[in-house]
Formats: structure tokens, sequence, C-alpha cells
């Protein structure tokens, strides 16, 4: 009888939990809104480079869905080709940072680069006059100088 309650109570526990709700959500939506559901403060995030020759020109910009201070860190990286790294270039580093706006954008340049794969990491972080508080990182496509 102990046998054939424990069997009926295995089935039981594994019939329970066979029976879970699942759902999934489906973005019927493009990928440049869907951004928007992502983050509630910003709109629109871009990093872009450009490498003409041994120098890079950069530019991170950003749109925010209601007046605030927003600031965005950029950098230069190359990749190091160690464990998937990418390490910052020396004196690639800038920041800007405005208040009551609702766009900011920062461009910048290093020369003397020598060859290999380059990308912009660019960090920004707002703090809108409501009161919500976002920070995201984004890259930029990568370049190679050869």
């Amino acid at each position: 009888m102990k046998k054939i309650v424990s069997i009926f109570a295995i089935v039981l526990m594994t019939a329970a939990t066979l029976n879970q709700a699942a759902y999934a959500v489906d973005y019927d939506t493009p990928a440049d809104e869907v951004l928007i559901d992502e983050y509630v403060a910003f709109a629109t995030l871009s990093a872009n480079l450009n490498i003409n020759g041994d120098t890079a020109s950069y530019l991170s910009s950003a749109k925010v869905t209601s007046l605030g201070t927003i600031t965005v860190t950029h950098s230069l990286e190359k990749y190091s080709g160690w464990f998937w790294s990418w390490d910052t270039v020396s004196g690639s580093t800038d920041s800007k940072t405005k208040s009551n706006t609702s766009m900011i954008s920062l461009s910048s340049s290093k020369s003397g680069l020598s060859n290999g794969k380059y990308r912009v990491k660019s960090v920004f972080a707002v703090t809108t006059n409501t009161g919500v508080t976002e920070t995201v990182t984004i890259y930029s496509s990568e370049k190679t100088i050869s």
C-alpha cells in the first residue's frame, strides 16, 4: 500500500510541475522603438567611429524622453586579442555633461594609431527632471587599421 501511495504522490507532483503557466513577449515594433520600451529615459543612443589613415574620429550622442542632466563619457578601445578583451587607448577618453537638456553629443579624435581593430565605448548617464536615473553603455561597430 505504501508503494502505491508513493507512486501516486510522485505522479501527482510530476503532473503539477508540468502544468506551469508560461508566456512570451512578442514585440510588434521595430528595434529602434524597443529601446524606448527597455529604457525609460533614453529615446535614442549612438556611438560612431570613422578611421582615416592612423586617425580615429568618434561621435557619441543621445536623446532622452524628458529634460534632465545627461553625461556622456566615451573612449577608443583597441582589441588586444587576448581572451577577447579590449583595452582603452591612452589619451582617448573624453566626457561632457549638460543640464536641463534632452540631447547631448560629444565628438573626439585620436591620431597616431597603430594597426589593429578599434571600437568606441560610450557610457551615457541621465537623471531626468522627473527623477528617473539610468546609465547605459553601448559600443560602435568595429573598424580596422591595417
